[in-house]
């Protein structure tokens, strides 16, 4: 069987696809109505509209059926909407990782007290203020 090859011109993802039109299809793709997925996305419909034909022109296929009162997928719309869903899950997931790495979270520190020291034991639990946990407390 013959390789697939996509050719992306240097510099540019998808030759041109932009993550917010992953978005937009996705969100015309689960309300199958121009309107709804514009209200969802906080934009206007032509505008909406203006990026799908965009992503359909930068694809070279046609993802989705219109008309004036309809909406359907095509058969390469329903392929391309679970990539786009994949992608946009996997940028998210890269996002948070990130995230993650630049602020760890405190290590969380536990020991063992023999029962018989308990009442020897005065515990006091600050919230990590500005001055660290070491800090002025009282």
């Amino acid at each position: 069987m013959p390789a697939l090859h996509t050719e992306l011109r240097p510099g540019r993802w998808g030759g041109g696809v932009e993550f917010r039109q992953l978005r937009f299809f996705v969100t015309l793709a689960e309300e199958l109505h121009f309107g709804r997925a514009a209200a969802r996305e906080h934009i206007v419909q032509s505008a909406l509209s203006q990026q799908i034909q965009r992503l359909e022109r930068e694809l070279g296929v046609r993802l989705l059926d219109r008309s004036a009162h309809h909406v359907a997928l095509t058969p390469a719309g329903a392929a391309f909407l679970a990539e786009a869903r994949q992608v946009l899950a996997s940028a998210q997931r890269a996002v948070a990782v990130a995230q993650q790495a630049g602020n760890p979270a405190p290590a969380l520190q536990v020991g063992i007290v023999d029962a018989g020291y308990a009442g020897l034991l005065h515990i006091r639990v600050w919230p990590e203020g500005p001055n660290g946990p070491e800090g002025d407390h009282e």
